[in-house]
């Protein structure tokens, strides 16, 4: 659930439009290349006077291969269009492209080093470069809790840099803890 300011003076902090996804994993298990087409739907969760508030659809084909037992890459081609989203020229409408890539070092089992970088095209043209990394917090019931801290750099409107915090919740309910058809981001 994002929480976003749109640009522009006085632009009010509010919550984003929210993207429900279906992932399906189509190979992977203990294989070296992963692969993992999805659909969203994005749902509106604001007013479309502040750039928030329209229905979308959206694809993506996000592929893994680990190089090495340390070394994984991630590559993500996707596309979303949002044909009621309404921008500051009164233009109506909005397609979105993006190429994202991602090396993870893998420095310790549960700690892990990333750089990742995201180009964005259509109506929002952009490129961020973000270093991250993330720890795992295993628990003998099979949960897993997975922070995450990165310093995103975008390169659009002569530069910014970010903090981002993230934090993924893996419950083992659907599925045991050895099920090699749902690995866990972090074992």
């Amino acid at each position: 659930v994002p929480l976003i300011r749109p640009e522009g003076a006085g632009a009010e902090l509010g919550l984003g439009d929210i993207m429900l996804d279906y992932r399906l994993q189509a190979l992977g298990g203990n294989s070296r290349l992963a692969i993992a087409p999805r659909i969203s739907l994005s749902l509106p969760s604001g007013r479309n006077a502040r750039g928030r508030g329209s229905y979308g659809v959206g694809a993506g084909l996000p592929v893994s291969y680990s190089f090495s037992p340390r070394i994984v890459t991630h590559t993500n081609l996707a596309v979303l269009h949002v044909p009621g989203a309404r921008e500051e020229e009164g233009r109506t409408g909005n397609a979105e492209y993006s190429v994202g890539q991602s090396v993870v070092y893998k420095a310790y089992p549960q700690a892990h080093l990333m750089l990742e970088s995201l180009w964005t095209g259509g109506d929002a043209n952009s490129f961020i470069l973000s270093p991250a990394v993330r720890f795992a917090l295993n628990f003998k019931s099979g949960l897993q809790i997975v922070p995450a801290l990165a310093l995103p750099y975008e390169t659009r409107s002569g530069g910014s840099t970010g903090v981002l915090f993230y934090l993924s919740i893996e419950h083992p309910f659907a599925h045991s803890q050895t099920d090699a058809r749902y690995p866990s981001p972090i074992r």
